[in-house]
Order: structure tokens, then sequence, then C-alpha cells
């Protein structure tokens, strides 16, 4: 089996109006909360603390921004673009560098202690678990099932929210309306937990 990076890069797009024009850029905050701002103080990225940021490009035509950063006790930099559409985790061969596995997600959780990354995917109604370090899925969740095994009903939901709260365990707040005849604009709201058991 090939060996694949414990690191890889993630390509993080944002839509940005303001690289409409040629405006210049500064890294800034505190000393463990540094992020990028634009020349009106306008925040650009949402780092979490203590993430090192080591570079930005700008394209030519200003409209993207390219950040090589390392988040805190992370073993290598990612570069991440922002410009407009959702989230790439690319794991590359040790043998020659070419993509052995690709993670995508618009709104992903990383849980680097616990080697876990999720892709809380509300379009599909489910909730896909991978190994952080190489990509490998773990375990999925089809969350009307999770929602029908709470007696909860439901048809359209979106994952609004994720939270660690112990070992490889975590919380997802979810809402959305029920898929019960006469009930359908009803909305509801809930909590999940679900504890996903692996090898650090």
């Amino acid at each position: 089996m090939k060996k694949v990076f414990l690191v890889f890069s993630a390509l993080i797009v944002i839509s940005l109006s303001v690289f409409a024009q040629e405006i210049k850029f500064r890294i800034d905050g505190k000393p463990y909360n540094k992020q990028i701002y634009d020349e009106n103080n306008n925040q650009i990225t949402n780092f979490k603390n203590w993430e090192l940021i080591q570079d930005f490009y700008i394209s030519p035509d200003n409209k993207k921004m390219l950040v090589y950063h390392r988040p805190d006790k992370a073993k290598a930099f990612r570069m991440t673009l922002y410009n407009g559409r959702g989230i790439r985790f690319e794991y590359r061969s040790y043998e020659d560098l070419s993509i052995a596995r690709e993670v995508s997600s618009y709104y992903p959780f990383e849980d680097v202690e616990g080697n876990i990354l999720i892709n809380p995917d509300s379009m599909m109604k489910k909730i896909v678990f991978y190994h952080y370090s190489d990509g490998t899925e773990i375990k999925t969740i089809d969350c009307i099932k999770e929602l029908a095994d709470k007696k909860i009903y439901a048809g359209w939901i979106q994952i609004y929210e994720v939270k660690k709260v112990g070992k490889q365990k975590y919380k997802f707040y979810i809402e959305g309306n029920l898929n019960i005849e006469g009930r359908q604009e009803e909305e509801f709201k809930t909590v999940i937990e679900i504890e996903i058991k692996c090898k650090l």
C-alpha cells in the first residue's frame, strides 16, 4: 500500500469582493492570534490561535489571495486559497508526489490531536469521519437515521456547529424542518453526539 504524506495542503476558498481593487494587506493582531487585514482594517483570514502565517501572495488581478500558513501543533505548512468555492485536502504519495487521496468539505472540522477530520455534509445529510493524517475514511453517519432514532423525522437539515467534547467524541448541532405530513413547515433544533474509536 502506498504511503502518503502526513502533510497535506488545504485549499480554502472564500468569496472576497475586496480583491476587486488594488489593495494593500498586512499581517496584524495579537501575538497568539495573527490575521491578515486590508488597508481598511477588514479582517480577511479567520485562523485559530497560534496559527503561523509565513507569507501570502496576491494574484495579478487582485481577486485571489494565497496564504502559506501552519496551524498550531501541525507538522507542516498549508496553502490556503481565498477566492470562492470550498475546502480541499490533498494527500500526496511519498514515492512520486502524486495525489493519493482527496477530501473535500465546505465546513470541515479538524481535530489534529485526535487525528480526526470531519466533513459535516448537510446537503447529503451525512457526517463523514476521516483520519486527519492520511485522509482514509473511518466512518459515515446517516444523519436522517440518527435523527429518526431520536424520533425526529427530518426533511431538510443544516449542521451548523461541531464541538469536541472528549477524546474523539463530538457533538453536532443540527437544525431543519420535519418530514411529517402536515408538519413540513415545523422547524427543529437538536444535538447528536458521536464517538469515534480509532488509533491516533
